[in-house]
Formats: C-alpha cells, sequence, structure tokens
C-alpha cells in the first residue's frame, strides 16, 4: 500500500466518517490531526468515525493524533469513534491503553477527560 491518505464520507444524522489509508506515522500524523480537527469544527457535524480498515502501521504520534482528537471532540460535544483497527494496528491501541476508549463510545469519556488538548 503506497502513500498516506485521508477520504471525507458524509453519513446520515450529521456523521463524517474519515478513511485512513497507509502508514499513520510522525510524517503524517499531523494530516490526520488536522483532518480530524477540520470536521469536529464544522458546523452540523454530530459524529466523527476514524476508519483504520487500510492502515498498515500506527505509531505513538498516530495514536497522540487519535486521542487529541477524541479529547478534542467530547469537549465539543461531538461523537468520536474508532472503528476498523486490525492487525498490528489494534495491538498498538491496545498496549497503549487507547483501544477501549477510541472504540467503545462508553469508555471515551475517562481518555478524553485526561488528555489536554492545545487546540481546543
Amino acid at each position: 500500500m503506497d502513500g498516506f491518505a485521508v477520504s471525507r464520507h458524509e453519513l446520515p444524522a450529521g456523521v463524517v466518517r474519515l478513511a485512513v489509508v497507509g502508514e499513520l506515522d510522525l510524517a503524517v500524523s499531523e494530516e490526520l490531526a488536522t483532518a480530524q480537527l477540520r470536521e469536529i469544527e464544522t458546523t452540523g457535524v454530530t459524529g466523527l468515525l476514524i476508519d483504520l480498515q487500510q492502515v498498515t502501521f500506527l505509531d505513538s504520534t498516530g495514536v497522540s493524533a487519535l486521542v487529541a482528537g477524541l479529547s478534542t471532540a467530547h469537549r465539543r460535544g461531538i461523537a468520536f469513534t474508532v472503528t476498523n483497527a486490525h492487525d498490528i494496528v489494534r495491538a498498538v491501541l491496545e498496549v497503549t491503553g487507547v483501544f477501549g476508549p477510541l472504540t467503545d463510545p462508553d469508555q471515551a469519556r475517562s481518555v478524553a477527560d485526561q488528555r489536554p488538548d492545545a487546540r481546543g
């Protein structure tokens, strides 16, 4: 899989799905953070779904971008969920302790409330 990309898909009820493709690492994590923030700040967006189905690698900066997105969305009253994390991507999220909060809205508050975010 060559390159990194984030594509935007509008779903019903104001939910936006960002489909991420490629390796999510230091070189591109800011691009994901920017895309998330843009959606969070968009009028009418009620939820953000980050689809990691086509992500082949995830490092700590990618995890940080996802957690920052969760925190910012939570503070603004927007639902935020990560979906389709698999293989090494899921393992990284599990080892870092954020898989549950990123994928389960009931657990999201615990991480969102603990993470300060300068963008917010």
